[in-house]
């Protein structure tokens, strides 16, 4: 088969997102296990605007174009008369038994190389387009499903039903989820909904919080915490605790945190014995415009909040953290993952605020100062069809 052409965003070197382009280039050919996509959405996420700013661990060396989630049409499958291009990875050659099929419409992960009108992926990280959704929901479903459930139930201990043993006899989970209007944050509170756990949540905006009211009528004014300092906070978090939605006086139970910063120690404080800390982004380090400034960010990385492990001891506390990309080899625990989040989670479909492909830098440019709720999305156009 021959190359396939397409249009990416290629960063030249993580440092800016000035360094990133819009070209054409060839397609590389297809691998055992793989599928190609032909993308019509691709999410947007803060490990994006890290990896192209330089600050993300988990960025390629070199060039890469960046980019997590797609969704679009299967176009193409591997056939073994095609050469492979690179050399076959152990995880790709084991998902050549897959069921997907030409046409199916489909959304899913990638470990960079999103921003791209097409894409080769490993049949085994996609999944079909669940009825009634649209691409655009797609690209925005699986990064943000799979953070919050993972981190609340699996890290967070937020019990399943059926659950057994001692933590039968307990209470349902109370969680304190930080950008509620996010797209992380809505999926957590879907998976709270869902599990019967109560919650509060902060937005960093009064207009997120009327949406988040007017979107999910379920809940309740005194749930949703509007951040407006650091030294307020607790306060505001004392109350919301005390509503008769939540009754959780005497703390929280997980702290499901994407912000950090100085929103750490005021959310620490009223975590309740056997509370548990997660934490999986540090939002309120994101640098606005395209080139971060290290003065401002290293000024911020030493005044950040610091935990004495043996202050856990007496309160009973545990701090976790996990990047989900690090688990990119664990296919088989993921899946089981992703199974169980959609039997237990009647998922709405994401809100989503889209983009036209071309304009990939001013979409990141609202997303970066927290003017969207919900996912900001790109849409790839095929001219070529």
């Amino acid at each position: 088969m021959a190359d396939k052409m397409r249009s990416v965003w290629r960063c030249a070197a993580a440092g800016s997102i000035d360094n990133v382009e819009l070209v054409d280039e060839p397609l590389e050919a297809l691998r055992p296990g793989e599928v190609r996509v032909r993308v019509t959405a691709v999410g947007c996420n803060f490990a994006d605007v890290f990896a192209m700013q330089g600050l993300y661990s988990a960025t390629p060396e070199g060039a890469f174009i960046p980019g997590l989630e797609i969704a679009g049409v299967v176009e193409a499958l591997y056939s073994p008369s095609e050469p492979a291009s690179k050399p076959i990875a152990a995880n790709a050659a084991a998902g050549v038994g897959h069921d997907l099929a030409v046409g199916d419409s489909v959304m899913g992960v990638v470990r960079f190389g999103g921003y791209a009108s097409y894409v080769n992926v490993e049949a085994q990280r996609l999944q079909r387009l669940p009825v009634g959704w649209e691409a655009k929901h797609g690209a925005a479903f699986p990064v943000q499903a799979l953070t919050a459930f993972y981190g609340l139930v699996e890290i967070g201990g937020m019990r399943l039903p059926g659950t057994e043993g001692l933590a039968a006899s307990l209470p349902q989970k109370s969680v304190l989820i930080h950008s509620m209007a996010g797209g992380v944050g809505l999926a957590a509170l879907q998976v709270c909904l869902a599990l019967g756990a109560p919650c509060v949540g902060t937005v960093g905006a009064a207009w997120k919080k009327d949406w988040l009211l007017d979107a999910y009528p379920q809940l309740a004014p005194e749930q949703i915490i509007v951040r407006t300092s650091p030294g307020a906070f607790e306060r505001q978090l004392d109350s919301a605790l005390r509503s008769k939605e939540v009754c959780r006086a005497a703390g929280v139970d997980i702290v499901f945190d994407a912000i950090a910063g100085p929103w750490t120690k005021p959310a620490m404080a009223k975590l309740a014995p056997m509370g548990r800390y997660v934490i999986f982004g540090a939002a309120s380090f994101t640098p606005l415009g395209p080139t971060p400034s290290y003065l401002s960010l290293g000024l911020k990385y030493l005044t950040r909040p610091t935990i004495d492990p043996m202050e856990l001891i007496s309160s009973n506390h545990a701090v976790m953290g996990f990047n989900l990309i690090w688990l990119w080899s664990q296919l088989e625990y993921l899946s089981a993952v992703k199974d169980a989040m959609m039997e237990h989670v009647p998922w709405r479909a994401p809100k989503v605020t889209t983009y036209p492909f071309a304009d990939m830098k001013a979409a990141i440019a609202k997303f970066q100062a927290g003017k969207t709720v919900g996912k900001v999305v790109l849409e790839p156009v095929h001219p070529e069809l």
